[in-house]
């Protein structure tokens, strides 16, 4: 039930933004989307139920470009498509899963308009950049929180999600910060040659974090065989 509790949340939210936006916005909101499903196509398993994206970097950097109904739209664009031609999850964590991911970003933008963050900002400071840590970090926290509400407090994976919100996703979260920044810095009204390139780059930057990702599990699995090898030998 939760499930449907949070996409019916969503799909409330989403009206509303639909209802004040123009064919400028929807244009924004289709680029966005498109660069949003490139980049989370290249994601890497943490476990069995948790999945990590590049996704994020691009839905923070459309509430700093286009605000929040463009953003909340490309959240839920992009996450339904992956849903159904990615991942192929059941129709019921699916709907979870996107109605999470369309509040935490309502959440996330929320808190970077509260704490002085503006839309289409000149130039990032100092300041510009502690506005984002502060808002990836309430993604990534309410994002963990509604997760892990989703499974049954006595289960092994309801402690794995607590464990993974004690740091964890709000670290690898983070760490995609640098992405949102450029995307954000690259964005100049009037001169659109540095933005389509950046986006190149970004798409790049993800395969390659997909692939190193990749490369550490495949040594940490290594490096345990070998140990136990080791351990049988001794």
């Amino acid at each position: 039930m939760r499930h449907w509790g949070f996409a019916s949340a969503a799909l409330v939210m989403l009206i509303m933004a639909a209802l004040r936006m123009d064919e400028l916005t929807w244009g924004a909101v289709a680029i966005m989307s498109a660069l949003g499903i490139a980049t989370s196509l290249f994601s890497f398993q943490v476990d069995e139920r948790t999945t990590v994206t590049f996704g994020p970097a691009v839905f923070m950097g459309s509430i700093a470009l286009f605000g929040t109904l463009v953003a909340v739209w490309v959240a839920a664009v992009s996450c339904l498509l992956l849903e159904v031609v990615h991942y192929r999850r059941g129709v019921v964590p699916a709907v979870g899963r996107i109605g999470i991911r369309v509040i935490a970003v309502l959440a996330a933008s929320g808190v970077y308009l509260k704490i002085g963050g503006v839309v289409n900002p000149a130039g990032l400071s100092l300041a510009a950049v502690a506005r984002f840590i502060v808002m990836f970090a309430t993604y990534a926290v309410i994002t963990g929180v509604l997760e892990a509400s989703l499974e049954d407090p006595g289960s092994g994976r309801f402690r794995r999600y607590r464990r993974w919100l004690s740091g964890r996703a709000v670290v690898i979260e983070l760490a995609m910060l640098p992405l949102s920044l450029l995307l954000v810095a690259s964005y100049i009204p009037g001169e659109p040659a540095a933005f389509p390139l950046l986006i190149v780059v970004i798409i790049i930057s993800s395969a390659a974090g997909q692939k190193l990702w990749e490369t550490q599990q495949t040594l940490l699995d290594r490096v345990k065989e070998l140990k136990v090898l080791r351990s049988a030998t001794r």
